[in-house]
């Protein structure tokens, strides 16, 4: 049975999620310049991140703590009804700030040690979440996760998607969810398209990183005349570009027909 304080946690959760979908500028801008009620706005913003971060980790927590019985998973998966929730804020926030930044001029009073202070809080969740989701396909599949947990996938894809499309240093311990994104993206009519326009910024981002223009990559992949040339990479290239999951996960998310596709329909 829930305690009161439990109880007002899950509402406060629901309600941020949906203001912060809504009005996320109204939520968020507390945390981003300095004015004269700043300190209670930025207490305000910082609530609701801190909030669906530590109640995200405790939801990931109550999950891979149970047994890994894969006829139970429907079960676990309901008891972390609140990952969905947190992942959607934490997205929110990374996806208006990141809009937001870009569209100051440089003589905004950016508060920029609470916008790192709240990036380091984001990033811890969403490592957990990489975890969480590696941990997951090996007690069931793929495919059993799209089927007992679909909005839980959905909503963490899009929290990691904005963030591995800003943090290439997660891109490594990612790689495996390469993979996972382009078997949803091919077998669900449902949730597919979806997850394609979420991981899409990531493959634009990875390749810059290396210094390659998607519009040659896409072609590239077309003619099956691939050649990674990383000759403009930068410091922190993403270690994707290169790798067969990368390049199927491409394919997948530009719709372009693989090998054994081709070589089906020519039977």
């Amino acid at each position: 049975q829930k305690t009161e304080a439990t109880q007002y946690t899950d509402q406060a959760l629901v309600l941020y999620s949906h203001l912060t979908r809504l009005w996320p500028h109204h939520v968020f801008v507390g945390l981003v310049v300095h004015n004269a009620t700043h300190a209670v706005h930025q207490k305000e913003a910082e609530l609701a991140l801190r909030l669906a971060c530590v109640e995200g980790q405790s939801a990931i927590d109550s999950m891979m703590i149970a047994p890994p019985d894969s006829q139970a998973d429907r079960i676990r998966i309901r008891r972390g009804w609140k990952l969905s929730v947190c992942a959607e804020i934490a997205a929110a926030w990374l996806e208006w700030v990141t809009r937001w930044l870009d569209d100051q001029p440089e003589s905004t009073n950016i508060d920029e040690a609470s916008i790192f202070n709240m990036m380091n809080e984001v990033q811890k969740f969403a490592s957990s979440v990489v975890n969480f989701m590696l941990d997951w396909k090996e007690r069931t599949s793929e495919r059993l996760m799209l089927e007992n947990g679909a909005d839980l996938i959905v909503s963490s894809v899009r929290f990691l998607a904005l963030w591995l499309a800003t943090d290439p240093k997660m891109h490594q311990a990612a790689m495996p969810i390469l993979s996972m994104c382009t078997l949803w993206i091919v077998h669900s009519p449902e949730h597919g398209a979806t997850i394609a326009e979420y991981v899409r910024p990531c493959i634009s981002f990875a390749l810059e990183t290396c210094g390659i223009s998607e519009a040659q990559y896409a072609a590239d992949l077309m003619t099956r005349e691939l050649h990674h040339d990383r000759s403009q990479a930068e410091e922190f290239a993403s270690p994707w570009v290169g790798t067969i999951e990368f390049d199927d996960l491409a394919r997948a998310v530009y719709s372009i027909p693989s090998d054994e596709d081709m070589l089906r329909d020519r039977k």
